[in-house]
């Protein structure tokens, strides 16, 4: 009986120091973990090899892969929000993501509104055509080239993704410096991977879009068109900031100079064209 009362007293008495100390400790010992800050980028899919979604569901890309170094490096939660790529410098503009990163070449209209890092990739712009035009053949220069698109009928299509400087190279602009083709009719697709569909269905003579995607689309048409190989303009590749966003400028271009330096950058762009390595993919967001 002593054995048990015994028992039944410790019990009690461990009992209550428990709840003493839950209740001394009303909650204020609870851990809590500071939210991870994001590090959102705005691109616009599909423009392979710089950003692209893959079977999986994933965006992949030279781009792609750039940020998700840089968010690592900083302890970032990486973002990703795929939209439309006119869209991508006034959703920057307005701080709804931090950067934008679009194959996006630097010209002073898109400085206007945005501030850019420094660049990472040359680029140009290059003609696709159907793959038994051989209008192009003789041609050796990029003044030979739009001669021959000087020449064709009145209302000859041109096709080109929306809000690139393929865009403006076939309309002409004059803060770009394109004259345009005042003979052709320009046809504007919310992809280049669409503007090559309707040329591989015979309505519309030709595409003008960057040389990396250039050749990804027409490796991807199976014979359909060709790649008029001769590049129509020079340009820059760089991300778009939010004007005045100095202190993400100054870090983003520090990572820049990081993997340009110790040849990771230059081992991302060889893997996308061919090269050795594992591409990675990341989540898209559906915010």
């Amino acid at each position: 009986m002593k054995k048990m009362l015994s028992l039944l007293l410790a019990f009690a008495c461990l009992f209550g120091c428990a709840c003493l100390f839950a209740a001394c400790d009303n909650g204020t010992n609870t851990t809590t973990t500071a939210p991870q800050q994001k590090f959102i980028v705005a691109t616009n899919t599909p423009f392979a090899p710089f950003e692209y979604i893959g079977i999986d569901g994933l965006a992949y890309g030279i781009d792609m892969e750039i940020a998700a170094g840089f968010a690592q490096s900083k302890g970032y939660a990486l973002v990703i929000k795929d939209i439309s790529f006119d869209s991508i410098l006034g959703n920057v503009a307005s701080g709804y993501s931090d950067i934008g990163m679009a194959g996006m070449t630097i010209n002073d209209t898109r400085l206007a509104t945005n501030d850019f890092t420094d660049t990472y990739y040359e680029a140009s712009q290059m003609l696709i055509v159907a793959a038994g035009n051989t209008a192009f053949d003789a041609c050796t220069t990029a003044a030979e080239v739009e001669a021959v698109l000087a020449a064709l009928p009145e209302g000859t299509k041109l096709g080109y993704q929306n809000g690139t400087t393929g865009n403006w190279y076939v309309e002409g602009d004059e803060d770009w410096g394109f004259d345009g083709f005042a003979n052709i009719t320009a046809t504007g697709y919310a992809s280049a991977q669409q503007a090559v569909m309707d040329l591989t269905n015979g309505n519309i003579y030709g595409v003008v879009v960057d040389n990396a995607p250039a050749e990804m689309l027409v490796a991807a048409a199976n014979g359909t068109v060709k790649l008029i190989n001769i590049s129509l303009t020079e340009e820059e590749y760089a991300f778009a900031l939010k004007k005045g966003n100095t202190q993400l400028a100054e870090e983003f271009n520090a990572y820049l100079e990081t993997i340009k330096t110790d040849g990771t950058l230059d081992a991302i762009i060889s893997k996308y064209f061919g090269g050795t390595g594992t591409l990675v993919g990341y989540p898209v967001s559906d915010d």
